[in-house]
């Protein structure tokens, strides 16, 4: 009875092997189709959660947002995000629709959803494998709020195609 039990489980561990390696075996790791909707709706809530997770460190507190620190925010965007996001944080350039996962629309509820600290984190850390560089090397902590800021003010813009 017990070399029974062997070998099951060691037929189904192998069964399990082979199903593993042939499901990677397919997997396609081309950046230009579409994510398929099982792996957004595992992806995208596990990054939420991970960003949740981040932001809740020490993170230095935001100045107040004045039209200046949009205005600031926008002439930095210009210069270090619109090659992805678009000039106008809406629309993702060529560049942007080619990345894996494709650069978000700033304006939209994904983005606007998460809290400034969060915002405050992606844009000074990036997220690995995405794309989206972290910039706390190249930008001040309050040059990083501006771009919150910024990107907070977005909703309120009419969208340019």
């Amino acid at each position: 009875m017990r070399k029974k039990t062997v070998w099951v489980a060691a037929i189904l561990v192998a069964l399990f092997v082979a199903a593993g390696f042939f499901v990677i075996s397919q997997a396609n790791i081309s950046a230009l189709p579409k994510p398929g909707g099982l792996e957004t709706s595992i992806a995208a809530p596990l990054r939420n959660w991970l960003i949740r997770r981040a932001a809740g460190g020490p993170i230095p507190p935001a100045p107040p947002a004045t039209p200046e620190a949009v205005s600031q925010g926008a002439n930095m965007f210009g210069m270090a995000c619109a090659t992805c996001h678009g000039q106008s944080g809406r629309h993702p350039t060529a560049i942007g629709s080619g990345l894996y996962p494709r650069a978000a629309d700033l304006a939209s509820p994904g983005v606007q959803e998460l809290s400034d600290r969060e915002l405050f984190w992606v844009i000074k850390n990036g997220i690995r494998m995405t794309g989206m560089p972290g910039f706390g090397h190249t930008l001040t902590n309050n040059e990083i709020w501006q771009l919150v800021d910024f990107v907070r003010s977005l909703p309120h813009q009419p969208r340019i195609p």
